[in-house]
């Protein structure tokens, strides 16, 4: 739960997953590869996939 910046500050949630990175995983390397990626995308592991999809 978080609170919004603006004159309105109204609280907000989302699905959130946490996934550990290999330890051999440059920083820089795994932040370029946050983002957006559409549902479908091979980028979006398959069990993050399912969790995201469910109600």
């Amino acid at each position: 739960m978080g609170v919004a910046w603006r004159p309105y500050p109204h609280p907000y949630a989302a699905k959130t997953i946490w996934k550990r990175l290999h330890e051999r995983v440059p920083a820089r390397e795994a932040i370029a590869a946050c983002g957006i990626y559409p549902i479908q995308s091979t980028k979006i592991d398959p069990t993050v996939r399912k969790h995201l999809t469910e109600a």
